[in-house]
């Protein structure tokens, strides 16, 4: 639902719109960067009016340069919690997809991806309990997330109790 109704046409409309930026797209799993960046490919590849795609990477890491300078990076931070391979981007648009999950070391190394004229994030996920997640600790220990609004489930809210459910 969350991946083919926000992430991959966030990723298409920005590369589309932004051209000579980059784009970000990091998860721990390697098969949910796969699948995302390969639907996203596809739709690159086979749009009715014109290819935009100039060349493609997928090993190790994603790599969709297209015509207009944009470049898509899919990261999977699984085999490489350190980041590594994505300090040294410059991403005006860093989703972290699945990111209930994301390891916290690579998120604090992620930051270094960002561009210095500014870098939008979407974390997208289902919180699952952990408190030890960017996911979970965007809106109390980042400043950046202060003016940003999270949904986050009930039952994972610690101030969620049965009191509250009866009222």
């Amino acid at each position: 639902g969350k991946s083919f109704s926000v992430i991959e046409p966030e990723v298409v409309k920005h590369a589309l719109l932004r051209a000579g930026e980059e784009t970000l797209l990091t998860t721990l799993r390697k098969v949910h960067v796969v699948d995302r960046m390969e639907r996203v490919i596809e739709y690159l590849e086979h749009h009715k009016l014109a290819r935009y795609i100039k060349s493609v990477k997928r090993s190790p890491v994603y790599m969709v340069s297209l015509h207009n300078g944009h470049i898509i990076y899919g990261i999977s931070v699984g085999d490489d919690p350190e980041a590594k391979m994505a300090q040294g981007k410059h991403a005006s648009l860093i989703i972290v997809d699945e990111a209930h999950q994301y390891p916290l070391r690579a998120w604090t190394k992620i930051q270094g991806a960002k561009d210095a004229r500014g870098c939008r994030v979407l974390m997208t996920g289902v919180p699952d309990g952990r408190v030890d997640t960017p996911f979970r600790m965007a809106r109390e220990k980042y400043p950046s997330f202060n003016t940003r609004r999270f949904r986050i489930s009930r039952r994972t809210d610690p101030n969620f109790t049965q009191k509250t459910k009866d009222e």
